[in-house]
């Protein structure tokens, strides 16, 4: 494969990855709008289609991009890239994990009606997604 073809790869790879991005951004915000407007079983719904696309796009990056991010990495002459010691990608699983209990919580509080909890729970997807860290 050409280096050419590579870059055209990775281009598309990085458009396709955005724009799911920009789509669980969107996703996100709507959700905050609704519970800010008191339509709580609405934005229940939105959160639901928020939580699979997110959980979809937690397992592509983690079985199509880290495998490629390991690999890369550990070519880099100052050895691979890591968080505290511990390689990237296996801090970047970790919050995954992380995000995805506070789905589970933020959609407790919905179905109970727990607007204030439901807000303070969604903290740490909001600022996942707003820095971009889902994005590789």
């Amino acid at each position: 494969m050409s280096s050419q073809q590579d870059s055209d790869d990775a281009a598309t790879i990085a458009e396709v990855f955005g724009a799911d991005h920009d789509r669980i951004e969107a996703l996100l915000t709507e959700t905050l709008a609704q519970v800010g407007q008191g339509d709580l079983v609405t934005a229940d719904e939105t959160l639901a289609a928020l939580a699979a696309r997110l959980l979809r796009h937690h397992g592509l990056e983690e079985q199509m991009l880290f495998p490629l991010f390991d690999r890369d990495s550990a070519r880099r002459p100052k050895g691979p890239v890591s968080v505290d010691g511990v390689a990237i990608t296996q801090a970047m699983a970790h919050e995954h994990r992380q995000i995805e209990r506070c789905l589970i919580d933020c959609q407790r509080s919905l179905t109970l009606g727990r607007r204030e909890a439901f807000l303070d729970g969604c903290g740490p997807i909001k600022g996942s997604v707003e820095c971009g860290v889902m994005a590789i």
